[in-house]
This record gives structure tokens, C-alpha cells and sequence, in this order.
């Protein structure tokens, strides 16, 4: 029996990378999944996979910086399978390799908050009155440590995903006390995306990289001294143990907080909800 028997999710930018190995992870939990990607064939590809395992899905294509097509990938999911009770925000764009501040322009920074901070916020909305309707939600977003170290020739990624964790600490406050959990990941992870910016800009993935594992070490020595245990020990490197913590995130929708993670922010006044900002690394498994 799966931890996510009976639960229906809904993953943007599930047709490849982070997106297609956590709808698998939660198909394999025994949840029914709607994915949906820009790239209509790849999302299929992903509700194929996770069909040929026995689970159930549903496929969109669609951009998410539209908001009518998050609505319709949404309304699809919940005509297919009844409902919603899970929602992971994973779909972004930037540009690769990436635009120092004076080298954007309007259109190009305003379609990374569209894809990113924007998109987000449609799908929260959206499936807000779904979660309502259920009595219990569980929202997963993905920030960045780009905008939490701001890196380089990162700027408007940074911007929107530093949106994004302001959101979703919003959200947690508001939609707690109705037992809608906000979860924030923030990945370093082997996807393609991450591979096509080391090939690309190996420079600017490098610094990210340096960048990256002092926070971990940082945040290792956070939960050493607060955390007894923690489901990711400081192993890092596959996209496997993202998808690993993503599939437990939203195991139990109404759990007052969630626990195990090298790093948590508990939201005060005694909401329902704990933003919990995971920097998972990739490479040297050593760490």
C-alpha cells in the first residue's frame, strides 16, 4: 500500500527532468497524476510511463504562464480522477546561459516571472477551491538557492523564486488553519536543465555549484544541532533523492508539521503549516 493511495496529484513541467521523476515517485506512492508540460508530447511520454507501472494518469500540454492553461490542466486532472489533493509547482524557465541585470530586457524578464512566480501563483489559486472542497491540501513549490545567494547572471530567476518562497510563507499562514500545507524545495539536482546549463555556461554552474554547498554545510550544521535524524543525511547528487523526499512530502495532508529535513522554517502563530527549504546538492555523494 502506497503512501499516497487514494490521493490525486497535479505536477507542472512533469515531461521531463525534476517534474517527470516526481510524478513517477508519486505514481509509484499510489497517487492518480495529471501532468502537464509546455512540450504536449513529453507529457505524455511521462503519463505513458507511468500507465506502463499500473498507475493512472492524465496528460495536458500547456503553458504555464498562461493562466487558462492552468486552469484547463487542473480541470482535466479533476474530471479524470475526482478531485485534488496534491499540487507541486515544478515548471520554470530561464535563460541559458544566463543574462547579467543590464543584458534584459523587458520581455525576457518578465517571461521568467511568468514562468516561475507567476505560474505558481495561478495553480495555487486554481486549486485552492479543489483543496477546500476536500478539507485538506498539500502544495509543494519549487524555489531556488539562486535567489537565496543570488547569483550571478541569475537575476530574474533569483527574483522569481525568492517570490515564490514570499508566497508560499503567505499561503502557509493563510490556507493552514483550513489544513492546506505549503512545502518549499529548493533542488540542485542532476535534471537536463542542469546538465544543459553546466554545458553551456560552465562558469556560472560552477560558481552556483560553490555557492550551493556552503549553504549545505551551513544547513547541515543547522539540523545537527536541532534535528536527531533527517531522511536525506547530507547524501546529495541524483535527481533519485529528490524524488525520494518530494513523494513523502505530502504523505500525510494533515500532519501539524512535517519533520526529518536538514533545514525548517515553522511559521508562527501555530498554523497548520511548516515551509521547509531543502538545498539538495548535486555531485560528490561524499559530502
Amino acid at each position: 500500500m502506497g503512501k499516497l493511495d487514494g490521493r490525486v496529484a497535479f505536477v507542472t513541467g512533469s515531461g521531463r527532468g525534476i517534474g517527470r521523476g516526481v510524478a513517477l515517485a508519486m505514481a509509484e506512492e499510489g497517487a492518480r497524476v495529471g501532468v502537464v508540460d509546455i512540450d504536449g508530447d513529453s507529457a505524455s511520454e511521462t503519463a505513458e510511463l507511468i500507465r506502463s507501472t499500473g498507475g493512472e494518469a492524465f496528460a495536458g500540454q500547456g503553458d504555464v504562464a498562461k493562466r487558462e492553461d492552468c486552469a484547463r490542466g487542473i480541470q482535466g486532472t479533476v474530471e479524470a480522477f475526482g478531485g485534488l489533493d496534491i499540487l507541486v509547482n515544478n515548471a520554470a524557465w530561464t535563460p541559458t546561459p544566463g543574462l547579467r541585470l543590464m543584458e534584459f530586457d523587458d520581455e525576457t524578464f518578465g517571461r521568467v516571472l511568468e514562468t516561475n512566480l507567476w505560474a505558481t501563483f495561478f495553480c495555487m489559486q486554481i486549486a485552492h477551491p479543489y483543496f477546500m472542497s476536500r478539507g485538506r491540501g498539500a502544495i509543494i513549490n519549487f524555489a531556488s538557492g539562486s535567489g537565496t545567494s543570488g547569483n550571478e547572471a541569475q537575476g530574474a530567476y533569483a527574483a522569481a523564486k525568492e517570490g515564490i518562497r514570499g508566497l508560499s510563507r503567505t499561503a502557509a499562514r493563510e490556507w493552514g488553519p483550513d489544513g492546506i500545507r505549503v512545502n518549499i524545495v529548493c533542488p540542485f539536482a542532476n535534471s537536463p536543465g542542469m546538465i544543459d546549463w553546466a554545458n553551456l555556461d560552465p562558469e556560472g554552474h560552477a560558481g552556483a555549484w560553490a555557492t550551493a554547498k556552503t549553504m549545505l554545510d551551513a544547513c547541515a550544521c543547522f539540523w545537527r544541532a536541532t534535528t536527531p535524524t533527517t531522511s536525506l543525511r547530507r547524501r546529495c547528487g541524483s535527481m533519485v533523492d529528490l524524488e525520494q523526499y518530494v513523494r513523502h512530502v505530502p504523505s500525510e495532508l494533515t500532519r501539524e508539521t512535517s519533520t526529518g529535513t536538514p533545514f525548517s522554517t515553522l511559521v508562527p502563530e501555530g498554523h497548520v503549516s511548516r515551509l521547509d527549504d531543502i538545498f539538495h546538492m548535486s555531485g560528490d555523494r561524499g559530502l
